[in-house]
C-alpha cells in the first residue's frame, strides 16, 4: 500500500508523495484505482472512509505527525464506523456519538411480504401539511428529540417533493398512515428518504407495505435502491431486512470530548 497526501489543488512534491492541508489516501499499489481508506479534514471535521485495510495500516497511519496534529484540534470525526472508532480508541481519544446510521441496498425485493389494507399513492398539495408534520417528527426521532432542520427548510423540501412527484403516501381509510420520498442520486440510483409512519398506525405493517411496494416499482426501472436508517431503530431495521434490503455500510459521526482544563 502507499500513503499519499495531496492538496485540493493537486500540488505534489514528488511522484510518490504529495502534500498539503486537507487529505490523505492509502492506495492499493496492485490496483491504483482502489483506495484502502481515505481521510479528509478541514479546521473542524475529519471524514474517514475505507474499502479494505488492516491493523498494521491503521497503526502506521495514527503514528504519523499529520494524524497527531489534526487529532489534537478536530472536534468532529465522521465516516465508516469500524474505521473511525478503532482509530480514536487506539489513541485514547474520548468521544460522544452524535449520529449512528446503517446504509442499506436492495437489488431483489422480498416476494413474501403481505401488503396491509390501503393504497400507495403519490402525495398531492392537499397532503402538504401532514407531510411537513411527519417529516418534522421523523427528523426529531433521528436526532434524539431535537430537530436538525428548520421549519422553512422542511416546507421547501415538501413542496419541492410534491411538485416533483417524489413523495408517496400509504392511505388507509382516508388517513395517511405512512410516507416516504424517492431521491435520485448523481449515480442515477434511487434512495428512499423521509420514511415515517404515524405512531397511531405502527406495528400494523403500513410502513413495510409502502416500502416494499415502492421498492418493487423502483427496481422495475433501476438496478438497485438504497436507504439510510438510524442504528437505534430496531423495528425499522428489521422491516428493511425483511423487505430484502442488505446492510452495506455503517456510518457514524462522533464529537471529541476534550478534558476540562
Amino acid at each position: 500500500y502507499q500513503v499519499a497526501q495531496f492538496d485540493w489543488n493537486g500540488g505534489s512534491l514528488s511522484p510518490e508523495y504529495t502534500v498539503f492541508n486537507g487529505g490523505l489516501l492509502v492506495k492499493d499499489l496492485d490496483n491504483p484505482d482502489r483506495f484502502i481508506f481515505s481521510l479528509f479534514w478541514d479546521g473542524y471535521r475529519c471524514m474517514i472512509h475505507g474499502d479494505q485495510w488492516s491493523d498494521n495500516i491503521i497503526d502506521a497511519f495514527v503514528g504519523t505527525p499529520e494524524f497527531l496534529d489534526f487529532s489534537g484540534v478536530h472536534l468532529v470525526f465522521s465516516g465508516r464506523k469500524d474505521l473511525v472508532i478503532p482509530i480514536l480508541e487506539s489513541q485514547n481519544i474520548d468521544y460522544e456519538i452524535s449520529m449512528d446510521r446503517f446504509v442499506y441496498e436492495c437489488t431483489e425485493p422480498s416476494e413474501n411480504i403481505k401488503l396491509s389494507p390501503g393504497l400507495m399513492e403519490i402525495a398531492t398539495q392537499e397532503d402538504a401539511e401532514i407531510l411537513m408534520r411527519y417529516c418534522f417528527l421523523g427528523d426529531k426521532d433521528q436526532h434524539n428529540g431535537e430537530s436538525s432542520i428548520s421549519p422553512q427548510t422542511i416546507q421547501n423540501m415538501v413542496f419541492s417533493g410534491i411538485n416533483e412527484k417524489s413523495f408517496y403516501k400509504w392511505r388507509y381509510r382516508g388517513q395517511i398512515a405512512s410516507i416516504c420520498q424517492v431521491e435520485i442520486s448523481e449515480t442515477r440510483l434511487p434512495w428512499i428518504t423521509n420514511f415515517y409512519t404515524n405512531p397511531a398506525f405502527r406495528n400494523r405493517g403500513f410502513g413495510k407495505s409502502i416500502l416494499i411496494r415502492l421498492t418493487r416499482n423502483l427496481l422495475e426501472e433501476y438496478v438497485g435502491c438504497g436507504l439510510v436508517s438510524d442504528a437505534s431503530f430496531e423495528y425499522s431495521n428489521k422491516a428493511f431486512i425483511s423487505c430484502g434490503y442488505q446492510q452495506i455500510y455503517k456510518f457514524i459521526t462522533v464529537k471529541v470530548v476534550r478534558p476540562e482544563q
